[in-house]
């Protein structure tokens, strides 16, 4: 008798077993998710052993988002024992609907590496070094469109509007945030025509400026050169596209100039 009047004991309109089962189901969660990562961690060890490395990648991907989508989950499931009001039932199902959308695109934003591993893997395979170049540029660029398809689905779910209207209305912003952006859009064109001319590769040693180095990185917004003295120099790829490159690098022969004296 004292269980069963402790079981219909209630707090905030819910019986004491609604509560529990809540907390349970959140705890099976988040155990389920430790024990899915200890297996993954142990899976991705076993397949570097075995060189399987876009396997090995994958599964680290899923390592890393793993514990927050259970937990996800959990919470969503959870949250369905509970008897709750109209407008708190509104509420909290908004709350769990923007957990779940963020929980999957932050896996989503883990699971770009095993894309980009497979143009690593494919890139190493080939003489040119502008593969090697483009591979950053895509991981950055299906990460920043993850991260902006996130978004979208959130102010979908928090303002109850179609997506049709949220992108017009994201259009309309765009225009805005493009003129103010106007060097960011500049150097990132900068950059697509960089990787078309294609005058200089990774590694080769060029003079830009008056500044004379091998380059370390290509990026959508900037390249950065190493210079003779150590210093590392970051260069806008708008202005980059508008400079005079000499490419050391692609020589065919050295030219050297001695003064004999008789």
């Amino acid at each position: 008798m004292v269980i069963q009047h402790l079981f219909e004991f209630e707090i905030g309109g819910n019986r004491l077993w609604r509560i529990l089962a809540l907390f349970a189901i959140i705890l099976i969660a988040l155990i389920a998710g430790k024990i899915a990562r200890f297996i993954l961690n142990k899976s991705v060890s076993a397949l570097e052993k075995q060189q399987r490395h876009l396997l090995a990648t994958t599964l680290r991907s899923i390592n890393r988002s793993v514990l927050f989508l259970s937990a996800a989950v959990g919470i969503s499931i959870g949250m369905e024992f509970l008897a709750l009001q109209n407008k708190i039932y509104e509420l909290a199902d908004t709350l769990t609907s923007l957990l779940m959308s963020i929980a999957v695109g932050y896996m989503l934003y883990w699971l770009v590496d095993v894309p980009t591993r497979w143009l690593a893997d494919m890139s190493e395979k080939t003489d040119s070094k502008l593969d090697d170049m483009l591979v950053p540029i895509i991981r950055k660029s299906l990460r920043f469109t993850i991260v902006i398809l996130i978004l979208v689905q959130i102010a979908q779910i928090l303002s109850d509007k179609p997506i049709t209207s949220i992108i017009a209305g994201l259009g309309i912003g765009g225009l805005a945030v493009a003129l103010a952006a106007q060097d960011t859009i500049k150097n990132f064109f900068g950059s697509i025509v960089l990787f078309i001319d294609k005058p200089f590769e990774l590694g080769d040693r060029v003079v830009v400026d008056g500044h004379d180095g091998p380059v370390e990185e290509v990026g959508i917004r900037s390249t950065k050169i190493r210079t003779l003295e150590g210093h590392l120099v970051t260069i806008p790829n708008g202005k980059l596209a508008d400079m005079t490159i000499q490419n050391i690098g692609q020589r065919p022969y050295i030219r050297r100039l001695l003064n004999l004296t008789v």
